[in-house]
């Protein structure tokens, strides 16, 4: 397999010292009647700006793209509370191994990676480096294998296909819906686990749990199964409580790490989706909520397509270009609507035909 490497890049302000990136291509091999193409993965990740936070907190995101056997592994890890960094960094360093010793047990690979999720969750509740009693990390991953790509997603990170039509017409598609408690299935879930669902705004008020009509409602009125614009929901979405605690207030139903939440249903068994790779299948992409907060996946689209990345002629830096452009455009719109941003990531993997 091919590989190559762009040096880190710099941005102006605060960009300029919080971002890294990364490029690399690979050829994949094929399942006989299919045909090879070339990824060209890129990445950029920037630390949130936390004018609150003393100076040299970390960026609590970290995202991966290597090989695994004949494929390529890419994923994007969220962390949240003290130890969030510690929490991503840990699956990101470790998801390659563990996959690549589950598959030699479970052959396919849709169970290879719900066993490695699972494995990694139990994995962080015994790690001695940091305590993931209240916190932990969103997992979206994509293995590129032999004709097909494979899914696995826990929180509130996203994963979206890019295709073409025989028009020449772009378009994207969400690979999941996020794990958070305004989905009812899993609302149902942490509920019959023996949670509450609440706002933080309700629970530290003392307020009665609202009813599941309550969270429907609201989802319609504010949006929160749009593909962009859940930054408005800060302070008033769903979060996961056990009764009568202060704790753990997740937005998300399921992660890695979070010991504390698994008492009530906050779990690290991800969805799984294998995805058998069409013609005028272009590209995926993976990001943190520090993306789709402000931007949708029209937007980035759109951002791919005018860095040319879609080219297949295109040079490598085209499609960091684009990724540079999606980190730039998310940091801006979170400054001009709040004091501070979220750590920002993006991986993005072009798919181009042989």
């Amino acid at each position: 397999m091919q590989l190559r490497c762009v040096a880190d890049f710099k941005l102006e302000q605060w960009l300029k010292n919080n971002t890294t990136v990364k490029h690399k291509e690979y050829e994949t091999k094929s399942r006989p009647g299919s045909k090879p193409c070339v990824l060209r993965c890129a990445a950029a990740s920037m630390r949130g700006n936390y004018p609150e936070k003393e100076e040299g907190y970390g960026n609590q995101d970290s995202y991966t793209v290597e090989e695994i056997e004949e494929g390529v592994l890419a994923g994007v890890f969220d962390g949240h509370g003290e130890y969030g960094d510690d929490c991503a960094e840990f699956v990101r360093d470790e998801i390659g191994d563990v996959l690549s010793d589950k598959h030699k047990e479970f052959v396919d690979w849709s169970d290879a990676l719900s066993e490695t999720y699972q494995t990694l969750n139990k994995k962080s509740h015994k790690e001695k480096d940091f305590d993931d009693l209240l916190s932990g990390t969103t997992a979206v991953t994509a293995y590129f294998g032999e004709g097909a790509i494979w899914f696995a997603n826990v929180g509130d990170s996203r994963a979206v296909l890019g295709k073409v039509d025989q028009g020449g017409s772009f378009s994207t598609t969400p690979l999941f819906v996020d794990q958070t408690p305004f989905r009812q299935d899993e609302r149902e879930r942490v509920r019959a686990a023996g949670a509450q669902v609440m706002s933080y705004g309700q629970r530290m008020k003392g307020a009665k749990e609202p009813d599941s009509q309550y969270w429907e409602e609201r989802a319609d009125a504010m949006g929160a199964d749009a593909d962009a614009g859940t930054y408005k929901l800060v302070g008033g979405e769903p979060r996961v409580w056990a009764p009568g605690k202060e704790m753990p207030g997740t937005a998300f139903t399921r992660s890695i790490g979070d010991k504390y939440g698994e008492k009530v249903g906050v779990i690290g068994e991800p969805e799984v989706l294998r995805y058998e790779l069409k013609e005028g299948d272009r590209f995926v992409f993976m990001c943190s909520d520090g993306v789709h907060d402000f931007i949708t996946s029209q937007r980035v689209l759109n951002m791919i397509i005018e860095a040319g990345a879609l080219n297949p002629d295109a040079p490598p830096e085209t499609a960091l270009a684009a990724c540079r452009a999606v980190v730039a455009e998310a940091y801006r719109l979170w400054m001009t609507h709040d004091i501070r941003s979220d750590d920002i990531t993006i991986v993005l993997v072009i798919i181009d035909p042989q």
